[in-house]
């Protein structure tokens, strides 16, 4: 250990350090008069700091800092991101309907398989809204593009959708200690 930083002497001070460590710094401070100095003024600094008297505040500062930090906290176009997340699976399971479906059936018949049908009392406005929007949506006829790419390319899009999302809700790309890198 050369040299001792004000974080180690303050360690030291408070009494935070490990054995080993605090070995460590009293041989540094026996060696050093620059390190004994800089413990002196530390000393010295929480001497004053110990007979300055508490004063209460006048002044209600939580609604400011709180105010302060939600502005600096979440960016404006944050807010809009769940609708973007919501929009983007309508639109991917739009895309992947006739890819989905099969499954869906077949989760069905295993469904159907595993539990008994359950006798539900006859609702009639239940059964003409169920009817009406079985029958628009068998009319609806939307062709949808039909994407071919390599599976390569595929791996990279969703990779890319991934780091976007985990970017977005602050798991990726973030400070642990709550601030951005960027």
């Amino acid at each position: 250990m050369n040299e001792i930083d004000d974080t180690r002497l303050n360690e030291y001070l408070d009494g935070a350090l490990d054995a080993a460590t605090r070995q460590a710094v009293e041989a540094q401070l026996k060696q050093s008069p620059a390190a004994q100095a800089q413990l002196a003024e530390l000393q010295a600094l929480f001497a004053a700091f110990a007979t300055v008297e508490d004063l209460p505040l006048t002044t209600d500062l939580r609604p400011l800092v709180a105010a302060t930090i939600r502005a600096q906290a979440t960016p404006w176009w944050l807010r809009f991101l769940p609708l973007a997340q919501v929009i983007t699976a309508g639109t991917l399971m739009l895309i992947f309907w006739r890819t989905l479906q099969p499954g869906w059936q077949q989760g069905r018949a295993i469904l159907r398989q595993a539990w008994p049908p359950i006798q539900l009392p006859a609702l009639t406005v239940g059964e003409t809204v169920s009817n009406w929007v079985t029958a628009v949506w068998q009319n609806v006829h939307i062709t949808l593009p039909q994407i071919e790419l390599p599976t390569y390319q595929w791996a990279l899009i969703m990779s890319l959708v991934l780091v976007i999302w985990l970017w977005g809700n602050r798991l990726l790309f973030t400070n642990p200690n709550g601030g951005s890198h960027g």
